[in-house]
């Protein structure tokens, strides 16, 4: 199955494109537009809703820590083949409190209820949040589940990739994510900012 991000369907998308378009230029003009993440730098806060708990998660509730945002979606082939290791991820950070994991759906056909039930399926020790209109992952450039960000401690992208680099987890020779979060407590410079996604 395509693991690609559709966040609304290509004619509703072009006419609400369209329609945004004519409203910039006649209302908004001179209004500045918003940036895109990138490395380095302050990333702007965010909160969406957790499917399963039906609470509102904040950003700025984890701050002081490292933050892993994984864009996922039940229906693509590849991210069910790593439940196991994002579980595995996150319980080996609960204790330290040092770092999370979210993971978002930015996907059109992932409604709440879709979402909810596969999630207590698994047993997700992790928020899963619905990222509707896809704007989270708009602002962050992902068009591909199985996409992962890490975000430092003081709010800045430091990575954004493939959680490691095989979907086999037997045979994977890079772990993309962890290594850049160890990097990222050490205080050292990452070796690679930037990875393929298998997605």
């Amino acid at each position: 199955m395509n693991c690609r991000i559709k966040p609304v369907g290509f004619v509703r998308g072009l006419l609400v494109i369209l329609a945004a378009t004519a409203f910039t230029r006649l209302s908004i003009s001179g209004e500045k537009k918003d940036q895109s993440a990138a490395f380095g730098k302050p990333v702007k806060t965010f909160q969406l809703k957790d499917v399963v708990s039906d609470k509102t998660v904040r950003m700025t509730d984890y701050k002081g820590r490292v933050l892993v945002l994984g864009w996922y979606s039940p229906g693509c082939i590849t991210c069910p083949m790593y439940d196991a290791r994002l579980k595995k991820f996150a319980a080996q950070h609960l204790k330290a409190k040092k770092v999370s994991l979210l993971i978002i759906s930015s996907n059109s056909m992932d409604s709440p209820a879709k979402l909810r039930a596969y999630a207590k399926q698994k047993k997700f020790n992790f928020p899963v949040l619905r990222d509707g209109d896809a704007s989270l992952a708009k602002y962050y450039g992902i068009d591909q589940t199985c996409t992962f960000v890490v975000i430092d401690s003081r709010g800045r992208m430091q990575f954004r990739g493939g959680f490691d680099d095989d979907r086999d987890a037997d045979t994977v020779e890079h772990h993309y994510v962890e290594d850049s979060v160890k990097a990222v407590l050490a205080g050292t410079k990452l070796k690679i900012r930037q990875s393929d996604v298998l997605g």
